[in-house]
């Protein structure tokens, strides 16, 4: 009897700290356009904010790394992040061939991000590198 107590205590205990954090995971998205005539190679990354790092968005075969074409747009689904950075390697061809011309990304802090959903686009610009991926 001690030891179905002890147990019963301890399966509350469990729920009590699993149970707030499933309930409180919420869905965030970002939604990236190409408006070059070339293929880029994209990729999304994850932080959590007193992480050291970030990780790859890899969810399955459409939410992580992709060649996205010139004049489409692609949504990346990820968890609850409080920071989220987009990389493009812009490929010189329209067929996502051709070698690396460009490697851009951008980062997006915003504390607690849950729920909402971002779009970021990738231009091309007259900077050094000739394109750029910012958040809108």
């Amino acid at each position: 009897m001690k030891r179905f107590l002890l147990l019963a205590a301890c399966a509350v205990v469990a729920l009590t700290v699993v149970l707030p954090s499933v309930a409180l995971a919420r869905v965030n998205g970002v939604t990236i356009h190409n408006h070059t005539d070339k293929c880029a190679w994209i990729t999304v990354y994850s932080s959590e904010p007193m992480q050291a790092g970030w990780d790859i968005v890899n969810y399955g075969p459409g939410n992580q790394p992709q060649f996205l074409r010139g004049g489409n747009a692609k949504t990346f689904m990820l968890a609850n992040h409080a920071e989220v950075k987009i990389r493009a390697e812009v490929m010189s061809g329209p067929d996502c061939g051709g070698g690396k011309i460009a490697d851009t990304y951008d980062i997006r802090k915003d504390g607690d991000s849950g729920g909402k959903f971002f779009e970021a686009g990738l231009y091309k610009t007259n900077s050094p590198g000739g394109y750029n991926l910012w958040f809108k």
